[in-house]
């Protein structure tokens, strides 16, 4: 199922609920096969690490997931995931959770008895330390400042290296910006930028609309610009930050344009068509 799938909106949750329902009916019926399956020995481990599951899975995406921009995180960093949650469960599980079941918090007083299972518990956090602190960024400023040195010795390396000799170009090989009639569709960012270049290319024909999702691009094209689907002919789309498209819909949009020119402007977007 896709995050971009409409069909769950439109029943789709009704639908999810009641095969939900029958799942649960075949799981805590005692004689049904389903309920055999699920009480296998590592079901009911998991089962019953469940709630130190629950209450560590959340900070570890967030420790770890706040490196990467969401839609671009890598296949490895969900396996870490997976092994953190299960690591910090089983710690938390044989060290607060069933302590605290079977004895209450008279678990943790004080007494001589009690030594050795402090000592592992304090053993358990000072080990667990050092990684929490470098998945939640505290060591980020170093290397930032190793970056920005690095990015200084590079400048000053480019900086000492002999300035090439310029190279002569012939006066035929230049553009004129008043010979130049481009079409330009673009979301706010267009809108922004529209006036500024309009002064530098004056016959540019410039469409921005805020809010403009390149699946609108399709109807726009066809509607109004067509006479730029000729050869010689020059489009800019400046599209895809305000809404997810399909691989057809940019096809779609390069066959109504025909022999134009086309230029797509890249997107910085957490998404993963970027």
């Amino acid at each position: 199922m896709s995050e971009h799938d409409k069909w769950i909106y439109h029943g789709g949750f009704y639908l999810i609920s009641f095969v939900t329902l029958f799942t649960i009916a075949s799981v805590v019926h005692p004689s049904g096969f389903f309920a055999k399956f699920m009480g296998n020995p590592l079901f009911v481990t998991i089962g019953k690490r469940s709630y130190s599951l629950y209450l560590w899975h959340y900070p570890v995406i967030v420790l770890l997931h706040r490196h990467f921009v969401a839609g671009q995180i890598p296949s490895y960093v969900y396996v870490i995931d997976i092994v953190l949650m299960f690591l910090f469960a089983e710690l938390s599980y044989r060290f607060i959770e069933n302590p605290i079941r079977k004895k209450g918090f008279r678990a943790f007083s004080f007494k001589p008895t009690h030594v050795q299972h402090f000592g592992r518990l304090a053993l358990v956090v000072i080990l667990a330390i050092p990684p929490l602190l470098f998945l939640s960024g505290q060591f980020d400023a170093l290397g930032k400042a190793h970056s920005d040195q690095k990015q200084t010795e590079f400048q000053n390396q480019t900086a000492k290296k002999p300035k090439a000799e310029p190279t002569t170009t012939a006066e035929s090989s230049k553009v004129d910006a008043k010979q130049l009639s481009p079409l330009l569709i673009g979301d706010s960012v267009m809108v922004d930028i529209g006036n500024v270049f309009q002064k530098e290319v004056l016959n540019a024909t410039i469409d921005g609309k805020v809010g403009r999702q390149l699946s609108e691009a399709n109807a726009l094209i066809t509607s109004q610009y067509q006479s730029f689907a000729q050869p010689k002919k020059d489009v800019v789309m400046q599209l895809g930050t305000n809404g997810a498209f399909t691989e057809d819909q940019v096809n779609q949009i390069i066959d109504d344009l025909g022999d134009a020119n086309i230029y797509f402007v890249n997107v910085r977007v957490p998404r993963d068509y970027e």
